[in-house]
């Protein structure tokens, strides 16, 4: 987000979400919880999962256009509990871009291509940052 919108890690966490919310991004985590021993998510536990009500959240925001799946699990579990309630609800007009995980956990994918990749979410943003905002 940083290297994207201008909503890097050297701002603080407040005036980021305010600078993406600007521009109509937001962050929302596929699951409200979930029990995962350690930082990996291989290491989530499938029975504990409790996904976030996004089905919810697309009826009371109509004016979002694309989800974004920050790697392998969200990707999966989205399509194991989300998918199908945007389905049954008549949701589909919502892009769904399935991407390469941010973590550095995530080294099979080079950073350049990662970068490449998570590019696709500019077409969806209301503004485009200038070149130099993303060092600010």
């Amino acid at each position: 987000m940083g290297e994207i919108f201008g909503a890097g890690p050297d701002l603080p966490y407040a005036e980021r979400i305010a600078r993406l919310y600007a521009i109509g991004v937001g962050i929302w985590d596929v699951y409200e919880q979930v029990e995962r021993p350690g930082s990996l998510d291989a290491s989530i536990v499938r029975a504990s999962e409790i996904p976030n009500a996004i089905p919810d959240l697309l009826l009371r925001h109509a004016t979002i256009r694309a989800i974004a799946l920050n790697g392998g699990k969200a990707a999966e579990g989205f399509r194991r509990h989300i998918l199908p309630a945007l389905e049954r609800r008549g949701l589909d007009d919502v892009d769904i871009l399935p991407l390469p995980s941010t973590s550095p956990a995530n080294a099979s994918i080079p950073r350049a291509e990662k970068l490449r990749r998570w590019r696709a979410l500019t077409q969806y943003a209301a503004t485009q940052p200038s070149p130099g905002d993303s060092k600010k």
